[in-house]
């Protein structure tokens, strides 16, 4: 009888269990009403009722049509239960801000300082500034955050497309930005995290911003956002690709990785503007090539007067081509910013039509490290470190974008495993020759091609984020 007693307890221990775990599906179209139940034969007519209703481990389908308002979420998941606003499998929901302002949390698709959300398959477009995100309150005891925000996409935003500041586990991933920032000068980048800690930003395409003189940059990590991984996007025709700049925090332990950085006014900028740290910056796999100005640009812009403090800034196994395609004074490497130290540029194809080499500025050749690098083009102030090679990297096809080696490569076999990445821009295994190779690409033979899975972050059912971070040797980083 003891037995029994147990086994029913144990049975009605799991049914309770089950009966506390909420999770129902809603749906939304826009033939409904919210005066409905929200089911999907009996849909609600808004997101914002689905927004205002949801709890934690609850779903709504989102139907395909315009719908013409701002979503603001009022309720957090949990850990193990997100809320997950999606689209209806095969359709398109469009989220419509034209006319709306001001908008509640700078966004028509705002988290409004909830966690455990879940945004994916949705497009938000015509925003009086921000698509997707929150802007949140600085001087808060604890940051919001735990959001994915994927598959979605934004058009003609004012402000970023998609952007969160002061929160923490924020992914980005698999998003299309097109069109962001086009209000005046400071209405934010393209995509942007700004004091964020634990962030992962992948697999994106954004492009065809301005070209204004301030913000518009295409991804842009700041203001203090720590531990993050940037990876797998591709950034086109925008004023700048990628920035990272301290501004008056602490940016530090940023992996920027296998990204392709094409057709802006710059590549990638590092800053410090207004007496913040940029610390332990890891830059390695991309493809720069087509900037109208910098490839790389390591500066001492100032925001505020002040220090422009730099340290840790590892550029390896990058390939940079074409650079400084319309500006005879840009060269493809740049580093302006004198309070710079522990700067190490090794690895990398350096192919220019102005400045093939690296123009330090006031740094002094004990403050960086330059070795092992192909530069094709003229090399100013004999930056041109140990181990260089100066000729043609002999690419695939340059002209299509295609910067393989070819099997008479000078960058084959030259480059130093010292700091290297353990896989390249297809995520190959490195070396497969006798050495390393120099550029983005390993070369080998189509039919010796090992190929290693491609770092991702890794995930549960529930969306719950574990972002691994490691160093270029592909050690976990604590």
């Amino acid at each position: 009888m003891t037995g029994k007693i147990q086994f029913f307890s144990f049975q009605a221990l799991c049914l309770l269990t089950i009966l506390q775990v909420h999770a129902t599906v809603f749906s939304v179209a826009v033939s409904g009403n919210d005066a409905n139940p929200g089911t999907q034969t009996s849909p609600w007519r808004t997101v914002q009722k689905a927004a205002s209703t949801l709890v934690a481990g609850d779903t709504v389908l989102i139907r395909g049509g315009v719908y013409h308002e701002q979503v603001v979420v009022q309720n957090s998941g949990t850990k193990s239960q997100y809320i997950t606003f999606k689209d209806y499998p095969g359709e398109t929901p469009i989220i419509d801000g034209s006319g709306i302002s001001p908008l509640t949390s700078n966004a028509v698709f705002a988290t409004n300082e909830q966690s455990f959300l879940r945004i994916s398959g949705l497009k938000v477009q015509n925003s009086d500034y921000f698509g997707i995100g929150n802007w949140g309150a600085w001087g808060a005891t604890s940051k919001p955050g735990y959001i994915v925000v994927e598959r979605c996409t934004t058009f003609n935003t004012v402000g970023s497309g998609i952007a969160f500041s002061n929160h923490t586990n924020i992914t980005i991933d698999g998003n299309k930005v097109e069109q962001a920032t086009t209000g005046a000068s400071g209405t934010q980048e393209n995509i942007s995290v700004h004091g964020v800690d634990t962030f992962e930003i992948k697999n994106n395409h954004v492009s065809d911003g301005p070209t204004q003189t301030i913000g518009a940059e295409g991804i842009d990590a700041k203001g203090g956002s720590k531990w993050g991984t940037i990876h797998h996007n591709i950034v086109d025709n925008n004023k700048l690709c990628m920035y990272v700049d301290a501004w008056d925090g602490t940016n530090s332990e940023i992996d920027i990785y296998n990204n392709i950085f094409r057709n802006c006014g710059r590549g990638i900028v590092l800053a410090s503007e207004n007496g913040g740290r940029l610390e332990n910056i890891r830059i390695f796999n991309n493809l720069v090539y087509n900037s109208k100005m910098e490839g790389l640009l390591m500066t001492n812009w100032v925001g505020v007067a002040g220090s422009h403090y730099m340290s840790g800034i590892h550029i390896i196994n990058n390939t940079f081509f074409n650079n400084g395609s319309t500006d005879a004074w840009a060269p493809s490497l740049s580093i302006s910013n004198p309070e710079a130290i522990n700067v190490v540029i090794r690895n990398n194809i350096v192919s220019s039509p102005q400045y093939g080499g690296v123009i330090a500025g006031t740094l002094s050749v004990s403050q960086m490290t330059i070795e092992n690098n192909l530069f094709q083009g003229v090399i100013k102030n004999g930056m041109g470190g140990v181990g260089s090679v100066t000729t043609a990297p002999l690419f695939q096809s340059s002209a299509s974008g295609d910067f393989h080696l070819t099997v008479r490569s000078p960058a084959i076999n030259t480059g130093t495993t010292q700091s290297a990445p353990i896989f390249d821009f297809d995520n190959a295994q490195r070396p497969s020759g006798s050495a390393i190779d120099m550029g983005a690409y390993e070369y080998r033979e189509a039919q010796t091609q090992v190929r290693v899975p491609r770092p991702r972050a890794a995930t549960t059912s529930t969306g719950n984020l574990s972002i691994p971070l490691r160093d270029l040797l592909g050690r976990a980083v604590p």
